[in-house]
């Protein structure tokens, strides 16, 4: 699944700041993992958020915000 949203208070300007790019995986550690080992830096590892998602997030090469979400396993 993939999702988009413009976050609170952005107005435009560079992509990064536009737009959050969010794709449902089945697995965010798993990922993570994977592309850590493949030399990909996060912003922010897995963990489990309150409303009942775990995420990782990180950017792509043109400053896109792209976060990995999955259903929190508690």
């Amino acid at each position: 699944m993939l999702a988009v949203h413009r976050p609170e208070g952005a107005a435009g300007g560079a992509a990064g700041a536009a737009v959050h790019l969010h794709l449902r995986v089945d697995d965010v550690n798993a990922i993570y993992a994977r592309l850590s080992e493949r030399g990909v830096s996060f912003e922010r590892a897995p963990r489990d958020m309150t409303w009942g998602l775990r995420v990782a997030a990180l950017r792509d090469p043109a400053g896109l915000h792209v976060e990995l979400c999955a259903p929190s396993a508690r």
